[in-house]
């Protein structure tokens, strides 16, 4: 499709609610149908579809490139410095679109120089004029200007620059300030997003979010705070251009596993919506899982044992130095343990007759089988 052309959308789901992130007068309700809708740059449709009563959501994404579409020029220029005397050298350098292929047709210098410059260019002459030198760029994707403040002491002030770029129309994008935070274990946990206004910011304008589950592990409903999925309206007054939108998750003490979610934008007033026309970010579950039962030990903690080794080292100490043997048979009780050592289990018994102290767990038994 060109630039301005129109994209067809059809689709089909096996559901009885979905939301499109594309401007629709159709009712949620309605989960089929064909819609036709105009795109001048690369553009993300997402459909994402739900069965009432239940958590599950599935989620379509695709993204449509106008074929054909000639980028505006990129202008590079810089200065060697900012501050000069009178009649001191200034060197400017420029470049446009950088190492690629230009799409500039002509460039025109204006303000404190003057005259047609080529797209990769360097020029240096004396300081005379303090203020903005711009140089403005064009070709058939438009026109790209860029513009470097000189100040010169004693010098005269340069002429304002002439021509450049109309002011782009206004258009909003979101991205996550983080793709994932803890969820916490109480209270409400901050995801934080950046809704972006480029272009001309002269007048209000305002836009709609809606929080839904995302494409991966889905979020419900209830891990937001206030137990439903967040949505509202943004408002951007004049000269404003990036708003903070705050989505509050609910901390718990549930082991449930990552979750994630999907903020997107949509019902534009006095701008348009441009790509990403939505962000999603993911929950990170940090709560413990539940212990696992410990298994019946096969060795006495507790009580009368024997030795069912051929013979057993007794220790002052787990793993420490020997004082004595006991042999195989030897009866008594467990007063203390099992303390690890070396990978080892320890337990301190009181033997019935010889020395006492601290022998390895695998070496002992229930003195009655």
């Amino acid at each position: 499709v060109a630039p301005g052309g129109t994209v067809t959308l059809t689709y089909s789901a096996g559901a009885n609610s979905c939301k499109r992130s594309w401007p629709s007068t159709l009712p949620a309700s309605q989960t089929s149908g064909t819609e036709v809708v105009v795109i001048s740059e690369t553009t993300q449709f997402d459909l994402i579809c739900t069965q009432s009563g239940q958590d599950d959501w599935i989620a379509r994404t695709v993204f449509v490139t106008p074929t054909g579409a000639v980028p505006k020029p990129v202008v590079s220029l810089t200065s060697d410095k900012s501050s000069y005397a009178l009649n001191e050298p200034v060197t400017l350098t420029w470049v446009v679109d950088g190492v690629r292929a230009s799409t500039a047709g002509e460039c025109r210098a204006s303000g404190g120089w003057s005259g047609i410059k080529t797209v990769i260019g360097k020029e240096t002459f004396p300081a005379k004029f303090g203020g903005d030198y711009q140089l403005l760029c064009t070709g058939p994707g438009g026109s790209g200007v860029q513009k470097v403040a000189i100040t010169v002491s004693g010098g005269s002030p340069a002429s304002p620059p002439s021509g450049g770029p109309a002011p782009s129309a206004p258009s909003v994008s979101i991205r996550a300030a983080a793709g994932a935070v803890n969820e916490g274990n109480s209270g409400s946990t901050p995801f934080n997003f950046t809704v972006t206004r480029t272009g001309s910011a002269t007048a209000a304008g305002s836009v709609r979010y809606a929080v839904s589950g995302s494409t991966r592990v889905f979020a419900s409903a209830s891990d937001f705070t206030g137990g439903a999925f967040p949505s509202g309206v943004l408002n951007f007054a004049a000269n404003e251009t990036s708003k903070t939108l705050t989505i509050n998750v609910s901390g718990d003490n549930v082991d449930e596993g990552d979750e994630a979610f999907v903020v997107q934008l949509s019902l534009p007033s006095g701008l348009s919506i441009a790509a990403p026309a939505n962000a999603s970010a993911e929950i990170i579950n940090d709560d413990a899982p539940p212990p696992a039962p410990t298994p019946p030990s096969t060795k006495p903690v507790a009580g009368t044992i024997k030795i069912t080794a051929a013979a057993e080292h007794v220790r002052a100490n787990p793993g420490g130095s020997r004082i004595g043997v006991q042999w195989k048979g030897a009866t008594g009780s467990i007063v203390k343990g099992p303390v690890k050592q070396d990978a080892i289990n320890w337990l301190q018994v009181n033997f019935d007759s010889g020395p006492d102290g601290w022998v390895r767990e695998q070496a002992i038994g229930p003195a009655q089988p």
